[in-house]
């Protein structure tokens, strides 16, 4: 069986070697050498100071709700492939105007609502922009670039975002095994954030610390911050086994007018009711395609939009462990379902 997700073995050398000096150190929590690392490594790879390593992006949003839960004006745009962070989203239409080549496949519009007003902004459904977009007319914008490179933060930056917030979960492009990181436009988030996350202790000016009315603790540990330096290491290659499998995707799509989403984090292609016929065909040939969430509940009208994207559309694996052998039998899949006119 050809796996959607088989997430690469580590490289226990290179992990060893940054799991050393937490030992040496004895701190295995967070803010340690390795924590302080991948902060500094991030802010090296996007010019952006304003960073903070969490255990996870599904908390990090939720933590970043919390705290802006009281003040006006506030939009988050979240993955629509993921019912746990667009629950509060007002969907509109999905899908629409869809084609295959072209910048602007698989657009979605999705109305946010803000202070009684409603604003539209147009992103695929892993959240990275396919061209600049009106900021929502709001104080804070909130963005969940999901599978996205920690690269496209400027991006949304320029775009208006306030803080984007990545996973680093074990099956991303960059894994911390489980992590997330939060890059903040907006300095004076970042501080609430910051402090938010470390109990809600407050540095007084004297140098004495106070707890705040909130707080938690969701900080990346020394564990986490060493593997994801060890993928670090490889990342590069990674990107580009995948940019090779994507592109043969897009290839095949392109010669057969097949409309598609390309993503280094899982190649779409959209159809009616595609994932009823596809998945089965894919499966008789010992090769695992799938709606992107589709071992949750997706029953609650609030995930409409997820609800629509796992029936009309099929992701193709595009991870970088793929053999050269097994995509190539990818592929010969979709002729033969072509084919039998199945997509």
């Amino acid at each position: 069986m050809i796996s959607y997700i088989k997430p690469p073995k580590p490289n226990t050398e290179v992990f060893n070697k940054f799991l050393a000096d937490s030992i040496e150190q004895n701190h295995y929590t967070n803010f340690g050498i390795n924590h302080n690392r991948l902060k500094n490594k991030f802010i090296e790879m996007t010019n952006i100071e304003e960073v903070v390593l969490v255990t996870n992006a599904t908390v990090a949003l939720d933590g970043l709700h919390n705290i802006l839960s009281t003040k006006c004006g506030v939009a988050f745009l979240p993955s629509f492939t993921f019912p746990a962070t667009n629950q509060g989203c007002n969907v509109s239409t999905i899908m629409s105007n869809t084609r295959s080549g072209g910048s602007d496949i698989g657009r979605a519009y999705w109305d946010i609502t803000a202070d009684g007003d409603t604003y539209s902004v147009t992103v695929n459904p892993f959240g990275c922009i396919n061209k600049p977009c009106e900021k929502p007319k709001t104080k804070y914008w909130i963005v969940d670039n999901a599978a996205g490179l920690v690269q496209q933060t400027k991006e949304w930056f320029n775009n208006g975002a306030d803080a984007v917030v990545y996973s680093l979960h074990a099956t991303k492009i960059l894994s911390a095994c489980e992590g997330g990181v939060v890059f903040f436009k907006n300095k004076d988030l970042y501080q609430e954030y910051s402090e938010y996350i470390n109990f809600g202790y407050k540095t007084q000016p004297d140098g004495n610390r106070i707890a705040g009315i909130k707080g938690s603790n969701h900080k990346m540990s020394e564990l986490n911050a060493a593997w994801c330096l060890m993928n670090l290491e490889t990342v590069d290659e990674d990107i580009k086994a995948r940019t090779h499998i994507m592109n043969q995707y897009k290839e095949f799509c392109e010669n057969n007018s097949i409309p598609y989403i390309p993503s280094l984090q899982g190649f779409w292609l959209l159809g009616k009711e595609l994932a009823t016929k596809i998945q089965k065909f894919a499966f008789e040939r010992k090769i695992d395609v799938r709606p992107y969430y589709q071992a949750l509940p997706l029953t609650n009208n609030k995930c409409r939009v997820t609800n629509l994207f796992n029936e009309n559309g099929i992701c193709l694996p595009t991870r970088a462990t793929l053999e050269k052998d097994e995509v190539s039998r990818i592929i010969y899949m979709l002729h033969e379902a072509k084919v039998e006119n199945l997509i």
